[in-house]
């Protein structure tokens, strides 16, 4: 038994014919069927591409939109200035409060954007 062979040893990769690939135009053809050879086609002459991403322009999640960019913008602030009470404690040598401070910060902005996130997900 040659177990060279069985493993993959040996085997010369495919070597791909650059004559026989298609060219964008005719992938394009099979794929939109209505088109035709020898012609140039604008963005207007094809379909609209689908976006994985569409925005949704109505519900309660859209009203609420620029409330919640005003929040993560304001958080944002927040803990610049919380970060720098933090390293003005820390010159000032005091390491424990400031360590407390930015401790207790933390826990309290992580369990508040854990809030906000139920709550941005119950708006339906």
């Amino acid at each position: 038994m040659d177990y060279k062979k069985l493993m993959g040893y040996g085997n010369k990769p495919k070597k791909i014919n650059k004559k026989n690939k298609p060219s964008l135009t005719e992938n394009l053809m099979k794929e939109f069927g209505h088109l035709e050879k020898g012609r140039v086609y604008t963005d207007k002459d094809l379909p609209p591409f689908k976006s994985s991403k569409q925005q949704v322009n109505e519900g309660p999640s859209y009203e609420y939109a620029n409330y919640i960019k005003k929040i993560e913008k304001a958080e944002k602030q927040h803990a610049k200035e919380v970060n720098n009470l933090v390293k003005l404690l820390k010159k000032k040598g005091m390491s424990k409060e400031a360590t407390q401070l930015a401790s207790n910060y933390m826990i309290n902005m992580r369990d508040f954007k854990k809030f906000l996130e139920y709550l941005y997900g119950t708006l339906t």
